[in-house]
């Protein structure tokens, strides 16, 4: 996908951005506490692998979020029932992979968390890219693992 030069000043005059350096066991922890101060927010919170897009989403709905996941190891079919019930509002919270990031039409996305960080700057700006409204301040927030022996 191209990226115009237009696109990418609107993202920078909408878009607000935040980087969270913690330690990696607390990222499940932190997760939690910036989706319940977004409460009742559309988010979009991206993993690296299948494995943790799948593991996070389980997560979420154990703590009684409204979460669904989307990854290309679902059958397209599932893909677009879950894509269906974000779209909808049925659910607020998508976890998904990078498989997310391009080319889909996600209207009115409120936050966008990294939960993992890419590995190429062109990532970065793929997902949260397609979601931006002009009208809109969008939220992207990394929380990026660090390993702290203690």
């Amino acid at each position: 996908m191209y990226i115009s030069i237009l696109n990418l000043r609107l993202v920078l005059q909408t878009l607000i951005q935040q980087y969270l350096f913690i330690p990696s066991k607390w990222k499940d922890c932190y997760l939690a506490y910036v989706l319940n101060e977004c409460n009742g927010q559309s988010v979009i919170i991206f993993a690296a692998t299948c494995n943790n897009a799948l593991r996070v989403t389980l997560l979420l709905r154990n703590l009684n979020f409204n979460a669904v996941c989307l990854h290309g190891q679902l059958s397209q079919v599932k893909r677009l029932g879950a894509l269906n019930k974000f779209k909808s509002g049925q659910r607020n919270i998508l976890v998904a992979t990078d498989v997310a990031s391009r080319g889909l039409d996600i209207p009115n996305v409120d936050m966008v968390i990294n939960f993992d960080v890419p590995s190429h700057g062109k990532d970065y700006i793929h997902r949260f890219v397609n979601f931006i409204d002009t009208s809109l301040i969008i939220h992207a927030i990394i929380l990026n693992g660090c390993c702290l022996c203690c």
